[in-house]
């Protein structure tokens, strides 16, 4: 429970309506200010004004529960300010405002002394979240846009993102897939800003697992991923402008495999760091050549 240090102001739960908004608790009133002296303080809360106004208000659904108290502003025992509603024990209940003491703002609803249900949180840095809370945490569907015009749409679970989710990332790289404690994992896709793509499959944040990425001239990789990199023995179309069909370490080309440039020239045969190594078959509008390459080069017929 939270211990009160400081209470001016209170009205009864069974005069109030059934809807309120944020204008009813005015958080940045007088009060607020002068309990915060610090100049540091002063434009985190600008910051977080700035953002507050430029929002719809927010809205308050249902009545209190009966007997709870409307109070505030008060002062909590860890310096945050509350304004709303109380229970006899002198838990946050039902609707309330809440400044702390880096300028971070909550509105909306409480249980028992922690936020759960509706709210909208405002951070010190410019980020907010609207949505669900459960426990004190984002918890459910919700929404959360960070100063540098990052974006996610989704659901959480216990503060984290989990489940179904939408998320642009600051430099407009878009995701809709899956999440798991915060990642990106399962099924989904990413278009990049840069016009590549990827469909398919994620572990912990990175591409892997099956799945296909294909570049924006044109290039497509079909095949097995393994922590953002090309693992597997599949299908490359138009690695380095050509087709290829080889043993992929490290995402280069290695053991077997045909690759054509984008002049016609191709290569069939073995493969090591990305260059010829080893016996195969070399075409060009010229005719065709066999033989063994070391390291790229030919070194007998």
């Amino acid at each position: 429970m939270a211990k009160l240090l400081k209470k001016t102001g209170t009205t009864n739960s069974n005069k109030q309506s059934s809807k309120s908004s944020s204008s009813d608790f005015r958080p940045y009133d007088r009060p607020f200010l002068e309990l915060l002296q610090e100049k540091e303080l002063e434009i985190m809360i600008h910051t977080v004004k700035c953002v507050h106004a430029s929002l719809e208000p927010f809205e308050y659904y249902g009545k209190p529960p009966k007997g709870s108290i409307k109070s505030g502003p008060v002062l909590m025992e860890n310096n945050s300010i509350y304004t709303g509603y109380l229970d006899h024990h002198n838990h946050r209940q039902s609707h309330g405002v809440q400044i702390w003491t880096d300028g971070s703002l909550f509105e909306g609803s409480w249980y028992n002394d922690k936020r759960e249900g509706k709210g909208r949180m405002i951070y010190y840095n410019g980020n907010y979240y609207e949505g669900n809370w459960k426990d004190d945490q984002r918890h459910g569907y919700g929404i959360l846009v960070e100063s540098n015009k990052a974006k996610y749409e989704g659901h959480w679970e216990n503060g984290l993102k989990s489940g179904k989710g939408f998320d642009i990332d600051a430099e407009e790289n878009k995701y809709d897939g899956t999440f798991e404690n915060g990642l990106m994992h399962g099924k989904g896709k990413i278009e990049y800003s840069n016009g590549n793509y990827y469909s398919g499959e994620f572990s912990n944040g990175c591409l892997e697992g099956k799945g296909t990425f294909q570049w924006k001239d044109g290039r497509k990789y079909e095949g097995k991923w393994k922590n953002n990199k090309c693992t597997a023995r599949d299908y490359l179309l138009g690695m380095m402008g050509g087709f290829t069909k080889v043993n992929l370490l490290k995402d280069q080309k290695n053991g077997y495999g045909v690759f054509t440039w984008p002049d016609g020239r191709m290569h069939e045969g073995q493969w090591k760091n990305d260059n010829q190594d080893g016996e195969g078959i070399y075409t060009t509008k010229l005719g065709t050549k066999s033989g063994v390459w070391k390291n790229g080069k030919r070194i007998n017929d």
